[in-house]
């Protein structure tokens, strides 16, 4: 696949892009004489859309379909399958009896500040480097830019689901972005433990199973305080692995 730019402003249009143009196009920037098929030439344009709601009754919506954004630093994706998880884990609870359904209005309550903030950042980027393009280019102003990270795996979720010492964001759609290791954030670090030999990333050593992170002395108090917060919110309601430091 071959994807080339055109600037309707200098009354470029995408009529002009013919399957003859296209292979003197390709011929031109391979600099040799080769045997070019072009099947199919087709127009695109990038967009930045997020829908208003991500379910309606028994229909929920994830991918494209909740979330369209430019390829530019791989947001799409990304963003697509996290929202597809943070369901299909949701809606298997449910279905089990280990979650009350409360827990699937979370869905769009942590995943569509994502979806919001993912689709701006992804305006830029750097494939934007590979591609012709005008004045017209789109930019995010420097103190709005966020690191790669923010965007594949940096936002820590803010939900009923989520038991967390700090307020509910006053703004629903504000994006809480991970800089230390907290509540509803993936940990942050790819750190070995174990000796030389023996050392196992630290993503290895949690496993499949829920995890909580807490020194040994309050395990038990965060436990039952998490359990009742959690019960309230008509979400989870089970044991869950913990991981204790002495």
């Amino acid at each position: 696949m071959s994807i080339t730019t055109y600037f309707p402003d200098s009354g470029d249009t995408a009529a002009q892009f013919t399957v003859q143009h296209g292979r003197q196009m390709l011929l031109a920037a391979t600099g040799e004489s080769i045997d070019v098929e072009v099947v199919d030439v087709a127009p695109w344009q990038p967009y930045e859309r997020v829908a208003d709601q991500f379910r309606s009754g028994r229909v929920f919506l994830v991918g494209d379909s909740a979330h369209t954004m430019p390829p530019f630093k791989a947001g799409g994706a990304n963003t697509a399958i996290q929202s597809a998880h943070n369901l299909a884990w949701k809606l298997a609870a449910v279905l089990n009896g280990t979650a009350g359904p409360g827990v699937l209005a979370t869905c769009y309550t942590e995943r569509h500040p994502v979806g919001r903030f993912n689709a701006r950042q992804s305006l830029p980027g750097p494939a934007l480097s590979f591609t012709r393009l005008d004045g017209n280019r789109p930019q995010l102003p420097a103190a709005e830019e966020a690191p790669m990270f923010a965007l594949l795996a940096g936002c820590q979720y803010r939900s009923a689901a989520v038991f967390s010492d700090g307020p509910m964001p006053s703004d629903p759609d504000v994006v809480a972005l991970v800089e230390e290791l907290r509540g509803a954030a993936r940990y942050p670090s790819p750190a070995c433990v174990g000796g030389a030999r023996g050392s196992t990333p630290v993503h290895a050593r949690f496993g499949q199973a829920w995890l909580h992170v807490v020194h040994r002395c309050i395990r038990n108090a965060m436990a039952e305080r998490g359990r009742s917060s959690s019960r309230r919110a008509g979400c989870l309601d089970r044991r869950a692995q913990y991981w204790c430091r002495s």
